[in-house]
């Protein structure tokens, strides 16, 4: 695959943070598929657990769920039903 200088920004980026990756640690090696699986999607998921969390947050502030902490700690978000059977999100 031919790359240019042009690249997409999105691509460029990326390129960037898994270069910071490779480049930090000594005889760090992977195949495309290991970084897919083992870095990039352990980052993303890590990303967007914080996006997830902040989102439920949002819906218990807005009434359009209720949270429950079970014995261990974790916490249980459960859907309240609305009047018209979607969540009421207006500020």
């Amino acid at each position: 695959m031919k790359v240019n200088d042009e690249e997409e920004p999105d691509i460029q980026s990326l390129a960037e943070e898994i270069a910071r990756y490779l480049q930090g640690r000594e005889q760090v090696a992977d195949t495309l598929d290991g970084i897919l699986q083992w870095w990039i999607l352990r980052q993303r998921l890590h990303e967007e657990r914080r996006r997830v969390e902040r989102a439920m947050a949002y819906l218990h502030q807005q009434g359009a769920i209720s949270i429950r902490t079970l014995p261990d700690g974790r916490l249980l978000y459960i859907g309240r039903p609305s009047a018209a059977g979607k969540p009421n999100l207006d500020s």
